[in-house]
């Protein structure tokens, strides 16, 4: 009986995964696929290459050798710096730990996030952005025809132009919580609202486009 249930629970688990919006893959310690459900298999050109017992490492190779991928984290172009991403792809994996943009060539953004299983391997979870992405990228020209700098910071709310005052000053999310009075994690998740509002690719590309346009 025992038996049964865990083997119905396993098909139901199955079921499950694949009926999932987003994309997911599990990895075993030595990095080799566990189970993945369609959704992950058809990110890539040749789906049917993406099956038990292969290897993360030779995915990632797909991806440099067929395009498939146009920028990944801080790493905006994958074609032009293929070590870089290679690097910075494997750092990713094995931390185990936050999220990284993914941009694929057909156009779709996807959010990775990657976590440590109690067997040692890795779950990864792919979830489609390029709405949000799409709708941020939008908001940004808005802001932008506003007026520049001065006239897109006048859209943000009061707490996100003290943040985005203190990061101007230089200061960091640490040095910002204390100033306003928050959770250094509070602070964190307004700086990464405003770089994704802004497109800005880090701290200082943000100071430059919020600073008031000069005539």
């Amino acid at each position: 009986m025992e038996r049964e249930f865990t083997v119905g629970g396993t098909a139901r688990l199955v079921d499950a995964i694949e009926h999932l919006p987003e994309a997911l893959v599990v990895w075993d310690p030595d990095d080799a696929l566990v189970t993945c459900n369609r959704q992950y298999a058809c990110l890539f050109p040749e789906p049917a290459f993406v099956r038990p017992g292969v290897k993360f490492g030779q995915l990632v190779e797909l991806n440099i050798d067929t395009a498939n991928v146009r920028s990944f984290g801080q790493v905006r172009d994958v074609c032009g710096a293929p070590a870089a991403y290679r690097r910075a792809r494997r750092q990713a994996h094995r931390a185990g730990a936050g999220a990284n943009s993914l941009a694929m060539a057909d156009g779709r953004w996807l959010q990775v996030s990657e976590r440590p299983t109690e067997a040692g391997g890795i779950v990864g979870i792919y979830t489609d952005i390029t709405a949000a992405k799409r709708t941020d990228l939008l908001a940004w020209i808005a802001l932008v025809r506003a007026g520049g700098g001065s006239g897109a910071t006048q859209a943000l709310g009061p707490r996100q132009q003290e943040v985005l005052q203190c990061i101007q000053a230089g200061l960091r999310n640490r040095a910002i919580a204390e100033r306003l009075g928050l959770a250094e994690q509070t602070v964190k998740n307004h700086v990464s609202r405003l770089m994704r509002r802004f497109g800005a690719r880090n701290r200082s590309h943000l100071d430059w486009l919020t600073r008031p346009t000069k005539y």
